[in-house]
């Protein structure tokens, strides 16, 4: 049972605060099926549940039906009851008092909502009012197979959410921290089943504690409503391609790299300038349609990496700012068997050690990566490592769009061969230029540069906005030449008859 602060009434007066009952009401569950739930009756009260006599493996059974309560705590039975709810209660514990306020505490239970909503607020909170919320060994919100119906809780105040495991663990069930809210989350585990939710709202805030993992399964997501912000620590979805991340607000990632499904920056702010783990330090993408649109900006400390996947930068998408991690873990994007496509110009920006601001690098590792660039890109330099690793550049048919590698060698490799493909070049075309003061333009040798079309490659010495380096301009093959040599022997035969 709880005890809670009783505020004299002088000082109630004298404050200006509403009082809270520190009235406790028992409520004794029913037994066996949902015919037998009790129900919960409004009122400024603590409720205490509590098990019948007789008790099944179903549960001890209750119902909400849209009461409104000061506070719920489980019993203190031994071992642990499973509890088992059904419809909407709501938690409202109406006090300004400064500090934690208790508004749930299950204990050691365990606890279902089988549907319905489970409202926790403060109608008369102030910012210095955090309402503790325990939900025991494991609160799991599901319900009876009905893909349109939905168990959801729902925060609408500051509050400390903590406990061992919350499961969300059926279609359209939800989290959802409502505008005006902070909720600090230390639950160990917090499961998200497919089509479930979890939902920072406008106004809203959301804090995942170091020791606390949100565990998304496929079809889940996690969503930042515009104006909403979310912290958090551990996040796990690396293995179910199809849940979303989706950032309207501010979400900021600390601790070790971050790993996401489908990545949709849309008008928010990504932010992980906090990581640690050296080349673990990054923003790993893997799932189908990523994206970053309508302003949406990303500030990385490390790396970004498209795996076995595609991710596109919008023609409407802000910066995605790459801050280098040391000196050996530059700021870079890298594609690992990933496709990258570029339609904004000067969306990459690399901050070095030094606070410079400079062009990032581009890696790529093992088959099928491909780079399109449909704007003027700028790299520092286009890196390859592991063995045998291809890359496909694809050009767009704007004969204005051009790639610049601006730094160091335009082409290296720490693996054994390396390959690049470009597609969209034409005999004579000056589409891709080398930064480069030197007389000479000497390409890695373990790199082997194709065309789609067949054509060779030569560099020839030029300038470009002001910089002095060499255009890879695509020639004829040898045997091509031929052809066209013959053509042209043919031509002046034809012509020397005519005459």
């Amino acid at each position: 049972m709880n005890i809670k602060s009783i505020l004299t009434t002088a000082l109630v007066a004298s404050l200006g605060v509403s009082a809270f009952a520190t009235t406790d009401k028992t409520i004794t569950g029913g037994a066996g099926d949902s015919n037998t739930r009790v129900a919960i009756t409004s009122g400024d009260y603590n409720i205490i549940l509590a098990s019948p006599a007789t008790t099944t493996s179903a549960g001890t059974m209750f119902k909400g039906g849209g009461s409104t309560i000061t506070s719920l705590d489980g019993a203190t039975n031994t071992p642990p009851v499973k509890w088992s709810f059904t419809a909407t209660l709501n938690i409202d514990v109406n006090s300004s008092a400064e500090g934690s306020v208790k508004a749930l505490d299950f204990g050691e239970n365990k606890v279902q909502w089988n549907l319905g909503t489970l409202n926790i607020k403060n109608s008369s909170a102030t910012d210095k009012t955090f309402l503790d919320v325990n939900i025991g060994k494991e609160l799991r919100f599901t319900v009876n197979d009905n893909k349109k119906e939905s168990s959801i809780l729902g925060i609408r105040t500051n509050a400390n959410v903590t406990g061992t495991t919350l499961t969300f663990a059926s279609m359209h069930d939800g989290y959802y921290v409502i505008e005006g809210g902070t909720v600090n989350h230390s639950v160990k585990d917090t499961f998200f089943a497919s089509g479930s939710t979890l939902l920072v709202r406008t106004g809203a805030t959301f804090n995942a504690s170091d020791n606390s993992i949100l565990n998304f399964y496929s079809g889940s997501k996690f969503h930042i409503a515009t104006g909403g912000k979310a912290e958090v620590y551990k996040f796990d979805m690396k293995n179910q391609l199809n849940s979303e991340l989706l950032i309207e607000g501010t979400y900021t990632h600390k601790g070790t790299g971050l790993t996401t499904a489908i990545l949709t920056v849309d008008k928010g702010n990504l932010i992980a300038k906090d990581l640690t783990g050296g080349t673990n330090a990054r923003v790993v993408v893997k799932g189908a349609g990523s994206s970053i649109k309508n302003g949406g900006t990303m500030a990385i400390k490390g790396a970004l990496e498209i795996s076995n996947t595609d991710f596109t930068v919008d023609s409407t998408s802000g910066i995605i700012e790459l801050t280098d991690f040391s000196g050996d873990y530059n700021g870079r994007a890298i594609l690992s068997t990933g496709k990258l496509t570029i339609n904004k110009e000067s969306a990459f920006k690399r901050i070095t050690t030094s606070g410079k601001e400079t062009n990032i690098k581009l890696l790529y590792h093992g088959v099928g990566n491909e780079l399109v660039i449909n704007v003027t890109t700028a790299f520092e330099q286009i890196y390859a490592y592991e063995t045998a690793p291809e890359l496909k550049i694809t050009l767009s048919s704007n004969e204005n769009v051009k790639l610049l590698l601006t730094g160091g060698l335009p082409l290296n490799t720490a693996g054994n061969t390396a390959s690049i493909t470009f597609s969209g070049l034409d005999i004579g075309d000056e589409r891709v230029f080398f930064v480069s003061g030197k007389d000479e333009l000497t390409l890695s040798s373990k790199f082997t540069l194709l065309s789609d079309k067949g054509y060779d490659f030569n560099f020839v010495k030029g300038t470009y906005d002001g910089k002095a380096g060499f255009w890879m301009v695509a020639v004829p093959e040898p045997a091509e030449w031929a052809v066209i040599f013959g053509a042209i022997a043919l031509g002046l035969a034809v012509y020397r008859r005519r005459k």
